[in-house]
């Protein structure tokens, strides 16, 4: 499975299928969102192709976000969006949202996944150019998670990673 940055959010790619979550206007492709508006509630779970997903209630800064536990592949990926909290154990990546103003900052972020027993880092919701929201970007959560593994790239394939990496996608 490889994964690559989509707007603020992901998109994850297995084989043909591609699964979006909290894409930009205009995405054409299959996508979940995260967040606080009504997707349903925390019993709920999807499928397409090979990904499977259950919605997860998490505490965020303006109460309670839907997150996801998405598997694929023997991969179980945590995207917890704007969360303000994780569970420990139970997945194998973790997608936090990390700029900062009303997410975790790249410091809260990377101490979270530190603290987690997941093996990969992936940092949502990041300024870039063309991002008009005063958010971090990718140099802060470089600096903030300061002694693991960096994988940079557009794509980054996640199915065989075994040590603390964090994914600086482009």
């Amino acid at each position: 499975m490889k994964v690559r940055r989509l707007g603020i959010g992901l998109e994850l790619i297995f084989g043909r299928f591609k699964l979006a979550i909290d894409p930009p206007k205009g995405y054409k492709g299959f996508s979940i969102f995260s967040g606080t508006y009504p997707i349903g509630k925390k019993s709920d779970r999807g499928a397409y192709g090979p990904f499977k997903w259950e919605v997860i209630e998490l505490r965020a800064l303006r109460g309670k976000i839907n997150a996801f536990l998405i598997d694929a592949e023997d991969v179980k990926i945590l995207y917890a969006g704007g969360s303000l909290e994780v569970p420990k154990r139970g997945y194998d990546a973790l997608a936090l949202a990390s700029g900062g103003t009303w997410y975790m900052d790249p410091f809260k972020a990377c101490k979270t996944f530190r603290d987690s027993e997941a093996k990969i880092f992936i940092p949502t919701a990041l300024w870039r150019p063309g991002v008009s929201l005063p958010l971090e970007g990718l140099e802060e959560v470089r600096d903030r998670c300061r002694g693991l593994k960096r994988l940079r790239g557009r794509y980054v394939s996640i199915t065989k990673i075994r040590e603390k990496s964090v994914l600086l996608l482009e």
